[in-house]
């Protein structure tokens, strides 16, 4: 599958990718995770669950990792990590 992949190589979607911003301590925290794309300044918004990051335009929105819980929501209850 992979060499199929290769052979047939395209830029057939865009990205917003700047390589030098992989060297920043918390670069995996400032990608969205809905978009893919990253995150610029403080407007990070986190699902309760596995506390995935994503762009605040998209809190109160249900969480595309686990589906069951509400963007950007404050929650109680049993702490799993």
């Amino acid at each position: 599958m992979y060499a199929a992949c290769e052979q047939k190589g395209t830029n057939q979607n865009t990205i917003e990718f700047d390589q030098n911003w992989l060297y920043e301590n918390d670069a995996v925290t400032k990608i969205c995770a809905k978009s893919l794309t990253p995150i610029k300044g403080s407007q990070v918004k986190r699902d309760a669950f596995v506390k995935a990051s994503y762009k605040s335009e998209y809190e109160g929105q249900i969480d595309d990792i686990a589906g069951v819980c509400v963007i950007g929501a404050e929650c109680l209850g049993l702490k799993l990590c």
